[in-house]
C-alpha cells in the first residue's frame, strides 16, 4: 500500500481502500484530508454495525492523534451530511473511554480483594508491605494468576518472591 498514492483511491467505492487510504502516500498537509475521506467514505458504503468494526482499523493504519479526532469532530459537525459520522466519532469516542474505566474499576478492585485475602490468609497488613503498589504493576492476567497461587501457597514469602520476580522482569 505504501506505493500507491492516497488521492488516486479517494472517489473508489470500496470499504476496503477507504480503510487502507491512511496507509497510502500522501504529504503531511494531506493527512486530515484523507483520514476524513476514509471514515466519511467508509460510513458512506457500510452498515453501521460493520462501520463500528471497520473504524478502528482506519485509527490504528492512520495513528490519528487525540487532536486530528478533535479536528476531524469538528469539520464533520459543520457539514449537515456528515454531522451524524461526527456525533458517530464521537459516541465512540465515550464507548472507549467507558471501557477504559471499567477496565480500570477492574484492575483497582482486583488489587484491592487481592490485597484484603493476602491480608487474611497470611495475616499480614497490605500497607506496611506495600503490596497495593506493588499489585497495581501487575497486569490482569498476572492478577488473576496471584489470586490462585494465594490459594495455594502457604507462605506470604512466596507471593513475596513471587511478585519480584514479575517487576524484575518489567524493568
Amino acid at each position: 500500500m505504501f506505493d500507491f498514492y492516497a488521492r488516486d483511491y479517494l472517489h473508489v467505492k470500496n470499504p476496503v481502500v477507504k480503510i487502507l487510504l491512511p496507509k497510502m502516500k500522501y504529504e503531511p498537509h494531506e493527512r486530515i484530508e484523507i483520514i476524513s475521506q476514509s471514515y466519511l467514505g467508509l460510513f458512506k458504503l457500510v452498515s453501521s454495525s460493520l462501520y463500528n468494526k471497520y473504524i478502528y482499523f482506519i485509527d490504528i493504519y492512520s495513528e490519528i492523534k487525540e487532536d486530528e479526532k478533535q479536528i476531524l469532530f469538528k469539520k464533520f459537525q459543520k457539514n449537515k451530511e456528515t454531522a451524524m459520522l461526527s456525533e458517530y466519532i464521537k459516541d465512540l469516542g465515550r464507548q472507549e473511554g467507558r471501557q477504559e474505566g471499567r477496565q480500570e474499576g477492574l484492575q483497582e478492585g482486583n488489587t484491592l480483594m487481592l490485597a484484603h485475602q493476602a491480608s487474611k490468609k497470611y495475616h499480614i497488613n497490605p500497607e506496611n508491605e506495600g503490596l497495593p503498589q506493588k499489585l497495581k504493576l501487575l497486569s490482569s492476567d498476572e492478577l488473576l494468576e496471584l489470586g490462585g497461587l494465594i490459594l495455594e501457597w502457604n507462605t506470604y514469602d512466596k507471593v513475596q518472591s513471587w511478585i519480584d520476580a514479575r517487576q524484575k522482569n518489567v524493568t
